[in-house]
């Protein structure tokens, strides 16, 4: 175990909202610019290359991005960390995961190691809370 003073679940709690929020800013912006959120992402659509297949990954970027967040924000308000940690260890190495693969190889490998990055440690984190908690 931890020693008493790290808090696991509070630090959890915080980086669970956060991201919760910040995939619900970045869902709506892919709706709303999908060549602005690729550039973000790590996948640049030039203008003069935007094509129908390039927006449709940008829309299902956006929706699951969307889902994602809502989700965690509705799990919150209800207390459920825990279940958004099982999520969120299962997201993070799965979904960050094939996103990074899939940037690296369509975009830039230094793009795909700083968007997987994130995603394994709150994956990391989420674990080591539910462990703590178990």
């Amino acid at each position: 175990m931890f020693p008493a003073n790290v808090n696991l679940l509070l630090l959890f709690k915080g980086v669970s909202l956060i991201f919760a929020t910040a995939s619900v800013f970045t869902g709506t912006q892919a709706f709303l610019d999908p060549i602005a959120f690729s550039k973000t992402f790590g996948i640049t659509i030039p203008k003069d290359h935007d094509t129908p297949l390039l927006r449709s990954y940008v829309t299902l970027m956006a929706t699951r991005q969307l889902a994602t967040g809502l989700s965690i924000l509705l799990l919150a308000k209800q207390g459920h960390f825990i279940a958004i940690a099982y999520i969120l260890m299962v997201a993070g190495i799965v979904v960050a995961g094939t996103d990074g693969v899939f940037i690296a190889k369509n975009g830039s490998r230094r793009m795909g190691i700083v968007h997987a990055g994130p995603g394994f440690a709150i994956a990391s984190l989420a674990a080591l809370t539910i462990w703590q908690e178990a």
